[in-house]
């Protein structure tokens, strides 16, 4: 049988995942884990900025849901940076501002994009 806190120890307080030869450093299993997932936010968000600016609209997307993604999502909003800031967390401050910066790129097109809200500008 397993012991629950050895368990969760090995996993959550014992760096045993090496990532000096990328400049890491030593890492828990859960950091790794955390780390390379958020890694996979960049790209997503890259292409989805590609696609948009490609058909110059965002009919599709909630006005109210990016407002409140850009301001309050954690890790991925300006809020997101700020707590990044404050928890001494370089990985989540990137994501908070290019995340921010995605919702508010987002915000345009919905109101300026093709068939805007306000406006066409395309």
């Amino acid at each position: 049988m397993v012991n629950y806190e050895e368990y969760r120890k090995k996993l959550v307080e014992e760096k045993s995942i090496d990532l000096s030869a990328i400049n890491l450093g030593q890492m828990t299993v859960v950091e790794a884990v955390a780390f390379f997932t958020n890694c996979l936010i960049f790209p997503a968000i890259a292409f989805q900025v590609r696609k948009t600016w490609i058909i110059k609209e965002a009919k599709d997307v909630d006005l109210m849901f990016n407002i409140l993604q850009m301001v309050g999502g954690t890790p991925e909003g300006f809020i997101g940076a700020i707590i990044g800031y404050l928890i001494g967390s370089p990985q989540m401050m990137a994501i908070g501002i290019y995340a921010g910066l995605f919702s508010a790129y987002m915000i345009f097109f919905t109101l300026y994009g093709r068939g805007g809200m306000i406006k066409s500008l395309f």
